[in-house]
C-alpha cells in the first residue's frame, strides 16, 4: 500500500475535468506530510479527462 493511496482514490472519485489542489490539500487527504522546495509553486494541476 502506497502512501498515496488515498490520494489517488479522491483524484479518481472526482468528476471534473480539471482539479486543482495545493500542497496542503495533497497532504491532508494523503494524510501525510510532504516536502516541498522553496521553488515549487505549491498548487498541483490534475487533468482528469482526455
Amino acid at each position: 500500500m502506497s502512501k498515496y493511496d488515498a490520494l489517488w482514490a479522491y483524484i479518481q472519485g472526482r468528476n471534473e475535468e480539471t482539479l486543482l489542489l495545493s500542497f496542503a490539500d495533497i497532504a491532508q487527504i494523503a494524510g501525510t506530510p510532504l516536502e516541498q522546495r522553496p521553488d515549487q509553486r505549491g498548487i498541483c494541476r490534475f487533468y482528469l479527462r482526455a
